[in-house]
């Protein structure tokens, strides 16, 4: 997951957070 977050741009993550799409990945 970790590998996957380093992939994104800071804000990217942020915006896949609130969205729930990091938590729909894991």
């Amino acid at each position: 997951a970790h590998r996957k977050l380093g992939h994104q741009s800071p804000a990217a993550i942020v915006l896949a957070v609130k969205s729930g799409a990091i938590t729909a990945s894991l």
